[in-house]
């Protein structure tokens, strides 16, 4: 199934489908049997389209993903777009039927790639389509750079349609005195095993944390892209986030000891536009 119709670029995107393997679905490992991946060495990211047939685009692709935002070098969303505003409304959950706190019990563990939390039930609606949350998983140091800059960690929300197209919601993070009251806890049992250890995901208290609200729109940049581990899958839409989560040093410590420094270099741009809806 191709991805989602890319946003204006100077040339068609290519009709990938987007497989929801590697960190950015599934369990992290890619299936049995799959090559092994890494961050550093002969299996790094400058090798991975070399490990597997099926990895060629990591190597060829022209859509890829991380990139640099410069945000002078966006283009702002016309007023007649269908690039929406995205608030609270845009979010919806099981448990919001059925409790006032909208509450969902989560897995965290580190799956050998990325500390990594699945099943939270939540939806996202873009451009008039829900996505289902498949997990969230962290990066340290960001995968994104704004202005050239990588921030302390990022995290990525993976959402998928039913015909199979994936959209990715990235936050980046950066050192404060305390965490965010949503993330608080969230590593304190997660030892460097790849146990689950069960928290309780509040996307109330994640969705004020991220400054998001029913009125106002959060300020976002939008691309086309891909999965950042293998097999980079192209034809993934982007939305990084322009306001940053904040984790005590305590907490992206706790992140960079169990998986290192896991962030893909940024790819060339190769002229894709990059779209801000900053209200």
């Amino acid at each position: 199934t191709p991805g989602l119709t890319p946003l204006a670029t100077p040339a068609a995107t290519p009709a990938a489908t987007p497989a929801p393997s590697g960190d950015h679905g599934g369990d992290g490992h890619g299936g049995a049997g799959a090559a092994k991946w890494g961050y550093s060495g002969a299996t790094g990211p400058s090798f991975w389209g070399d490990l597997s047939e099926d990895w060629a685009l990591c190597k060829n692709g022209q859509y890829q993903s991380p990139i640099d935002i410069v945000h002078a070098d966006t283009l702002p969303a016309p007023a007649d777009t269908v690039i929406t505003s995205v608030t609270s409304n845009h979010f919806q959950d099981v448990s919001a039927s059925i409790s006032n706190a909208f509450t969902n019990a989560g897995f965290v563990t580190f799956n050998g790639h990325a500390v990594t939390a699945n099943g939270p039930m939540s939806f996202f609606q873009h451009r008039g389509v829900w996505h289902k949350l498949l997990q969230f998983h962290f990066h340290t140091p960001s995968e994104h750079r704004m202005d050239g800059v990588l921030s302390d960690a990022e995290v990525h929300f993976v959402h998928q349609t039913l015909t199979g197209s994936l959209l990715v919601l990235g936050f980046l993070i950066e050192q404060a005195e305390t965490t965010d009251p949503w993330a608080q806890g969230l590593f304190a049992n997660l030892g460097s095993g790849e146990g689950e250890v069960q928290f309780p995901m509040n996307f109330t208290q994640f969705l004020a944390n991220a400054n998001v609200n029913a009125n106002t729109g959060i300020p976002f940049y939008t691309y086309s892209g891909s999965l950042t581990t293998p097999p980079c899958s192209e034809g993934v839409t982007w939305l990084v986030f322009q306001d940053k989560l904040k984790f005590s040093a305590a907490d992206i410590n706790k992140l960079r000891a169990l998986e290192g420094s896991n962030n893909r270099p940024v790819m060339p741009r190769n002229g894709r536009a990059i779209t801000r809806r900053i209200d």
